[in-house]
């Protein structure tokens, strides 16, 4: 589901994709109890793992996730 369900009061104008899919990526790992990994987040998420890759990586640059003991990924320090 790319950018996850939008509410009919949305204006299509002002929506912008990539935003929900950083929130809806960052809820999944939030959610989890411990280190969640890639294989896991694309499985959840039912991106493709090129897409999940690279806004794990980008968010990981900008301190919004962080990868445990090389077991998976958390909530970085910007969060």
């Amino acid at each position: 589901m790319a950018g996850g369900p939008r509410s009919p009061e949305i204006d299509e104008r002002y929506y912008v994709d990539a935003a929900a899919r950083t929130l809806q990526l960052l809820k999944v790992v939030a959610d989890v109890d411990g280190p969640i990994s890639l294989a896991s987040l694309v499985s959840e998420l039912g991106w493709t793992k090129p897409s999940v890759y690279r806004l794990v990586r980008t968010l990981e640059a900008i301190g919004g996730l962080r990868m445990q003991e090389d077991r998976g990924y958390v909530l970085g320090p910007a969060l």
